[in-house]
């Protein structure tokens, strides 16, 4: 039914919100990137898109948002933007309107990414055959995860609020840098480090740890010095990041493989493929035979979350 209306596409985070009509074959035509702090809601957004793309007004809109989805209500956690999902398809006179949690979307997008599209995290470099559990999760504005298990003939998205759980040191450099983490945030979770945020909080943890005066630097200067050599602090601080996500990357049994999504991995994946994150993924004492044999990808995709958003629609 939908092949015959116009559906519109987005991906709204907290830095940028992307939209897209879906064209003849059902995938998402070219993008326009807007900043979503220059909008108070989702409608704004698309009322502008319209405008600046040209394109026709949907009778569909699919919208994938980064914050919780629930009872009807939806919330962009980096902003304040909460809102009736029926008030909101009221609003834009729309057919059908479908809100879920970005990292959802990105989920759903598993089946659909492409292999060229798929940087191996370690020895397996195509992905599993069969239609086995999967599991993705990326670090941007907040750490997003989720996981999709077969169901009957489709797939089912299980979402996940993992990233509020307790990240633990391993080593005493991880242990300086985590006690000052806590002295500062009262309590230490995955999202606080694997974050954007993140890479400035730990930062200045491993500064203080070292006993160096702590410079408040932002993520993408941390990830540009790393990369360039030019300050062994940032290169530490990107590879203790890498670390800490290998320790958060085992969830929901994903015996089919696991996916590196967020803005941050295509950023880093020069770093990220010779770092410890699959030492630190493998190495779950017990459980490390069963580990060894998951795949890894990064996702360098950027509309990982669209291609979810087409699918479902």
């Amino acid at each position: 039914m939908t092949d015959e209306k116009v559906v519109v596409v987005a991906d709204i985070g907290g830095t940028n919100a992307r939209f897209a009509h879906l064209d003849g074959r059902g995938q998402p035509g070219p993008l326009v990137a807007l900043a979503t702090a220059d909008y108070p809601g989702p409608g704004k957004a698309l009322e502008d898109y319209l405008r600046l793309s040209g394109r026709s007004r949907p009778q569909v809109f699919i919208l994938a948002l980064a914050g919780p989805v629930s009872g009807g209500e939806a919330t962009l956690s980096a902003h304040e933007w909460r809102f009736s999902i029926k008030d909101l398809k009221d609003e834009l006179r729309l057919d059908r309107l479908e809100v879920l949690n970005d990292f959802e979307a990105t989920a759903l997008a598993l089946p659909l990414i492409s292999p060229e599209e798929l940087i191996p995290v370690g020895p397996r470099k195509t992905p599993k055959k069969g239609r086995l559990p999967l599991a993705v999760l990326g670090p941007g504005t907040g750490l997003g995860m989720a996981g999709l298990l077969p169901e009957g003939r489709g797939w089912k998205v299980v979402s996940s609020e993992g990233g509020y759980t307790a990240l633990a040191p391993y080593d005493d450099r991880e242990l300086a840098a985590w006690k000052i983490l806590r002295s500062k945030h009262g309590r230490v979770f995955k999202e606080l480090v694997l974050s954007g945020p993140g890479l400035t909080a730990l930062h200045e943890a491993l500064s203080l740890a070292a006993g160096r005066e702590p410079e408040t630097l932002s993520p993408r200067r941390i990830v540009r010095l790393a990369l360039s050599g030019e300050s062994r602090p940032a290169l530490e601080t990107v590879e203790i990041f890498c670390a800490w996500l290998g320790d958060a990357a085992l969830i929901y049994n994903a015996r089919g493989g696991v996916y590196l999504a967020g803005g941050i991995v295509p950023r880093i994946i020069e770093i990220l493929v010779k770092s410890r994150f699959r030492k630190r993924f493998e190495d779950k004492g017990w459980g490390s035979s069963v580990v060894r044999a998951i795949p890894v990808w990064a996702i360098t995709s950027p509309v990982q979350a669209l291609l979810g958003c087409a699918g479902l629609a």
